[in-house]
């Protein structure tokens, strides 16, 4: 194991996967997200609906990379908060889960590992990296990705804050 505050990736599961979105200081966009994003919320239905009708064979080719429905993936919510909350929208720097949020939050680093990242329907499998082409294709943004990391890899140190707060050593 790393030393002298480093840690490893695969330090921090998620027991339930939900995504996360943080603007370009690293601070959540919107609390309501983790209730609006879930995935049993309704509310993305219509911009399911609308993903197969508007981009026929998408969700077929994103299902073939990443073996994710739109049903389960983040890009109907995303089209939601595009739709319904622009603002929000807008001040999207990141998409991460709920573990690599806590990463961030310890060493300042935001990074995904495949098995989390997987999860969102817009990670292809085999490459093991993100596919911004399904969010260009859906006329969404595909900036919003970061970094893919393989589990165990050193990401970065605690931070001084971190520290402060957890007691952990830098």
């Amino acid at each position: 194991p790393p030393s002298g505050g480093a840690f490893w990736r695969y330090w921090s599961p998620s027991v339930q996967q939900r995504e996360r979105l943080q603007d370009g200081r690293g601070r959540n966009v919107g609390r309501m997200l983790l209730k609006l994003l879930e995935r049993c919320s309704g509310r993305a239905v219509s911009e399911v609906r609308d993903l197969k009708h508007d981009f026929p064979g998408l969700e077929r080719d994103l299902y073939a990379e990443t073996g994710q429905t739109f049903a389960l993936g983040a890009l109907p919510r995303l089209l939601w908060l595009k739709r319904n909350l622009p603002d929000v929208y807008a001040r999207i720097d990141r998409i991460s889960m709920l573990s690599d949020w806590v990463l961030a939050r310890l060493s300042g680093v935001i990074a995904s590992d495949p098995s989390n990242a997987g999860t969102t329907g817009l990670y292809s499998l085999a490459k093991r990296d993100w596919l911004p082409e399904a969010m260009a294709k859906a006329g969404m943004r595909d900036d919003i990705f970061p970094e893919s990391v393989e589990p165990g890899t050193v990401i970065g140190r605690v931070t001084e804050k971190a520290a402060d707060e957890t007691g952990l050593a830098v």
